[in-house]
């Protein structure tokens, strides 16, 4: 059964979610599937449709025989999937990030953009783009053009490329790090968007707060010693937006601590 979303603007969240513009929402189901689609590690999975068939892509370790990351499942009625390949090529060379996550693929012009984070270890992440003429590429890490610049911008993650029904624009969700208190908000991780321009490879620079933390059980760590100070850390990521109708977008996203029982997801 399908309800229609009356409110005008809504903020929704979850763990995983099809990249596929609708007009509603599925309810509730009594009873979800309790065996995994793939029995490796997929951390931060996304899925979308290409050309009929159905892809899901997430964070996994490097792979130390071949240097590739963020493994592939295709499936052809989006209930089977099996492991196609891993997609993202990495040279190995001095400086070279360690932490590649939560990649998400967009598709324009016959061209598939993959946006990820790549930093080190929990630190100095930023948000990277390559592309392919392929959903499952390969894409090379080298490649990439860098979207934020560490310099200015210390922490970015989870990409998340949405498209305006209206006018046929691209924008990016992303999080990254506040340490203000302005109107009652908590100091840590929000969401921000912001235009994306050039073939979808450069942010124009006129973000947006999309959501901060303002309520308890987004605390991420009591005491985080981070910028050379401590602090109570709250956490607001994952973004995924739908847009409902014209002007009615969703925006799922998850809080607190992705290690912790206390994670979660709101709207």
């Amino acid at each position: 059964m399908l309800r229609k979303i009356q409110n005008s603007f809504i903020i929704l969240s979850t763990t995983i979610l099809f990249y596929v513009n609708s007009i509603r929402i599925p309810e509730g189901v009594s009873e979800y599937p309790t065996a995994p689609i793939w029995s490796n590690y997929l951390a931060d999975p996304f899925a979308f449709q290409s050309n009929g068939m159905y892809y899901m892509i997430g964070t996994a370790p490097i792979s130390v025989k071949d240097n590739f990351t963020f493994p592939a499942l295709v499936s052809n009625d989006s209930a089977t999937w099996k492991y196609a390949s891993h997609i993202l090529h990495i040279t190995k060379q001095a400086g070279q990030p360690d932490a590649y996550w939560a990649p998400e693929i967009a598709e324009k012009d016959n061209i598939y953009y993959l946006f990820y984070s790549a930093g080190f270890d929990d630190k100095k992440h930023r948000l990277r783009v390559a592309t392919s003429t392929s959903p499952l590429g390969p894409y090379e890490d080298d490649d990439a053009i860098e979207l934020t610049d560490v310099s200015k911008l210390p922490f970015a993650i989870d990409p998340h490329p949405f498209r305006d029904q209206q006018d046929g624009q691209w924008y990016l969700f992303y999080s990254q790090d506040f340490l203000d208190t302005d109107d009652g908000y908590r100091v840590g991780t929000g969401i921000v968007v912001d235009r994306l321009l050039d073939n979808m490879t450069r942010l124009a620079g006129n973000k947006t707060v999309v959501l901060r933390a303002k309520h308890d059980w987004q605390l991420f760590e009591a005491n985080r010693s981070i910028y050379d100070h401590i602090y109570d850390w709250y956490t607001l990521e994952g973004a995924a937006v739908w847009q409902q109708e014209p002007n009615v977008y969703v925006c799922f996203y998850s809080g607190s601590n992705w290690k912790t029982p206390t994670y979660g997801v709101d709207y």
